[in-house]
Parts: C-alpha cells; structure tokens; sequence
C-alpha cells in the first residue's frame, strides 16, 4: 500500500499520487504509475466528491495497466478503481470486480489488498 501514513488526514492522501503522476509524466510510466492515477481518482471521488473526474482517472489507470507488460501492481490498481467505479457504475458488478482484484493479486504474489 502506497498511502499508510495519511490515517484520518486526508488532506495528506494526494501527496504521494501527485507525486507519482509528475515523476511518470517527467519520465515514462513504470509499473507503480497506473496505482498513482487510481488512488489520485480515489482521492477525487472519495474524498472531494467529483465522482465523474475521479472516474476518469481510474479508467485511465485501468487502461495505462493493460500497457504495461508488468502484471506486479494489477491487483491494487484494479482495487482502488474498483472504489471509485463503485459510485458510478451499478453496484451490482462491484463484487466481481473485487473478485479480479484479488485474482489478480494473487496471480503476483500479494496475498492481500489495501
């Protein structure tokens, strides 16, 4: 997990996402980018409550995942997305998506999410 300091303050949460985002657009993406824009969506949705921005930031992340030939971080990017598709997508589907979270998770040797 990327964000274990920031507890009850949220104002904090941002930091560390910010930072992945400039560092990936300065110099290329790597393999902790698309967790970086997913937990930024996290942050947007969650917490300021732009739900369609935060959206969009976690499509984005989803997509930048499937670029990339590291499978490693699928599994977190795949959760936080999945906490900010929750608000705008039917709920229903949210349970499965969980379930691909997991799966891929597993799949790269974390055998649990944030």
């Amino acid at each position: 997990q990327i964000l274990p300091f920031v507890g009850e303050r949220k104002e904090l949460m941002p930091i560390i996402p910010f930072k992945i985002i400039q560092i990936s657009l300065v110099y290329g993406m790597s393999p902790l980018s698309p967790v970086g824009f997913a937990q930024y969506g996290n942050f947007l949705a969650l917490v300021r409550d732009e739900f369609q921005e935060g959206y969009r930031y976690s499509k984005l992340a989803l997509s930048l995942m499937k670029k990339l030939p590291s499978r490693a971080q699928d599994g977190n990017v795949m959760f936080h997305s999945n906490c900010t598709r929750m608000y705008v997508e039917p709920m229903q589907s949210a349970i499965e998506l969980y379930l691909d979270a997991y799966r891929a998770a597993l799949k790269s040797g974390i055998p649990h999410l944030p």
